[in-house]
C-alpha cells in the first residue's frame, strides 16, 4: 500500500514539473508577442509623426508671404478687359458639330412619332387595284421621259420645279395613304380616274406599295 502511495506522489510531481515547463514556454511566447506589438506600435506612431510633420511643413510653405517687389522700370501687365471663360457646348450644338446637318434632320425624322394615315381616296380607283411593277427607291426612276413631260404639263401646270418638289415629297413618305393625303391637299383638281393620273400613281405605288 505504501509503495502505491509513493508511486502516485512521484507521478504527481512529474506532472507538476511538466506543467511548470509548459507555463515557462507560454510565458516566453507571451513576452515575444508583447515585444513585437510594442515595436509595431512604435513604427506606426513614428510614421504618423513623420506624416504630420510633412503636412505642417507644406502648410507653412503655402502660408509664406510672397515678397515680390515690382521695379518701376519693369513693364506693367495689361489688365484683361473681360474674363475669358471656356463655355460648354449645348447638347444641340454638339450634335450639329458632330454630324452633318442632313444627318441631324434624318435622325430627327426617324425619332419623330409615326403618324397613321387613312386613305382619303376610293378603293375602287383602278390604280389602287392594279398590281404595279417592281419596287423602286426613287419614283423618278419609274417614270419615262415622255411621261415626265406629260405629267408636268397635265398635272403640274407646266411647272418643272413643282413636279420635282412633289416627287421629292412623295419619295419621303412611308405609305401610300400618306401620299394620297399629300395629293388631295395640294392637287384637289386632279381627275383621279384619268389615264394620266393612273400612270402617275402607278409609278408612285412602285415606291409606296
Amino acid at each position: 500500500m505504501e509503495k502505491n502511495n509513493v508511486a502516485i506522489i512521484e507521478e504527481i510531481r512529474a506532472t507538476i514539473a511538466r506543467l511548470r515547463e509548459e507555463i515557462g514556454t507560454l510565458e516566453e511566447r507571451l513576452s515575444e508577442l508583447d515585444f513585437n506589438e510594442r515595436e509595431q506600435t512604435k513604427e506606426i506612431v513614428t510614421e504618423e509623426a513623420v506624416a504630420e510633420e510633412t503636412v505642417v511643413e507644406e502648410i507653412a510653405v503655402e502660408e509664406l508671404p510672397l515678397d515680390i517687389t515690382l521695379d518701376d522700370d519693369m513693364p506693367q501687365m495689361e489688365e484683361l478687359q473681360e474674363p475669358v471663360f471656356q463655355t460648354e457646348l449645348a447638347p444641340e450644338q454638339e450634335i450639329l458639330e458632330a454630324k452633318p446637318v442632313e444627318a441631324v434632320f434624318e435622325q430627327a425624322a426617324e425619332d419623330a412619332p409615326k403618324v397613321f394615315f387613312e386613305s382619303v381616296m376610293p378603293d375602287t380607283l383602278p390604280w389602287k387595284r392594279d398590281v404595279p411593277g417592281s419596287a423602286v427607291q426613287n419614283i423618278l426612276s419609274a417614270i419615262s421621259l415622255n411621261d415626265r413631260v406629260q405629267f408636268i404639263n397635265a398635272l403640274f401646270g407646266g411647272d418643272p420645279m413643282l413636279f420635282q418638289n412633289s416627287i421629292r415629297n412623295l419619295n419621303s413618305f412611308s405609305s401610300l395613304a400618306e401620299a394620297e393625303n399629300f395629293i388631295a391637299a395640294n392637287f384637289p383638281k386632279w381627275k383621279l380616274d384619268s389615264d394620266v393620273v393612273y400612270r402617275f400613281m402607278m409609278a408612285v405605288r412602285r415606291k409606296l406599295n
